[in-house]
């Protein structure tokens, strides 16, 4: 790739951006496991938070920072930014749940956990498909729509769990793989339908990397809550999250 004329490549921030990623991933990795007190996490949270800042700082003085500033200043596009990473720690956090709980919880092996997520998975794949079929005039509508059925497949996942019976609680997992599918490709084209042309690389680059860390959060997190309560709070957080894609648009 060719970098754009009157721009060139920074390394400081790249390098504090991993930073401040890697800090925050540590620390509630290795605060779910042991305690947010404990020094190893206390050491992640303060670097977390150095790194940050001073991302934030140099961004501000740069030039030309990572992210054009005309990004910043367009609140509907970062609502759908911020959609992205909500919807990340949802769909593809399910996707980690479901893959540990059917290990830890059921004996099963890694192949008979991909098998027995089927039912997730082929809903995901209608998903992609319907996406096509949706017109601009009414995506924020499906988007809607997509992030309550999300909700709603999570905690129906969640509360069904409780019961015992997996074949049940593993068909209700296409509640959570139709909307993932909609939401992979509606997300993408909103942000590009909103974001100003000349910067649509800057925009387009944005929404993935918040995508990205929105997955990071999601294994960090949801890969340390165990399964006490079969897949209650696990998936409750997912819910949650779908949830908030609503709530942003």
């Amino acid at each position: 790739h060719v970098a754009a004329p009157g721009r060139r490549v920074t390394v400081l921030p790249q390098l504090l951006f991993c930073l401040t990623l890697t800090c925050l991933a540590g620390a509630l990795i290795e605060g779910g496991h042991t305690s947010f007190t404990a020094p190893l996490v206390v050491t992640a949270l303060v670097g977390f938070g150095v790194a940050l800042a001073a991302l934030v700082l140099t961004q501000l003085k740069a030039d030309t920072p990572l992210v054009p500033r005309a990004l910043f200043t367009h609140r509907p596009y970062l609502l759908v930014i911020l959609s992205g990473g909500m919807y990340q720690i949802g769909s593809y956090g399910s996707l980690l749940v479901l893959a540990l709980f059917l290990q830890q919880s059921h004996g099963l092996t890694a192949e008979q956990a991909g098998y027995a997520a089927l039912p997730c998975c082929v809903a995901w794949l209608c998903g992609n498909l319907l996406a096509s079929r949706v017109t601009p005039a009414i995506r924020r509508r499906v988007i809607l729509a997509s992030a309550l059925i999300g909700f709603v497949g999570g905690a129906a996942v969640a509360g069904l769990s409780l019961g015992g019976s997996l074949p049940v609680t593993l068909a209700a997992t296409a509640l959570i793989g139709v909307p993932s599918g909609l939401l992979a490709s509606l997300l993408s084209a909103e942000a590009m339908h909103l974001c100003p042309p000349e910067i649509s690389g800057a925009a387009s680059g944005l929404l993935n990397t918040s995508r990205q860390v929105g997955m990071t959060v999601a294994i960090a997190v949801l890969g340390g809550l165990g399964f006490a309560y079969q897949l209650l709070v696990p998936m409750s957080v997912i819910a949650a999250a779908f949830l908030l894609v609503g709530r942003v648009f």
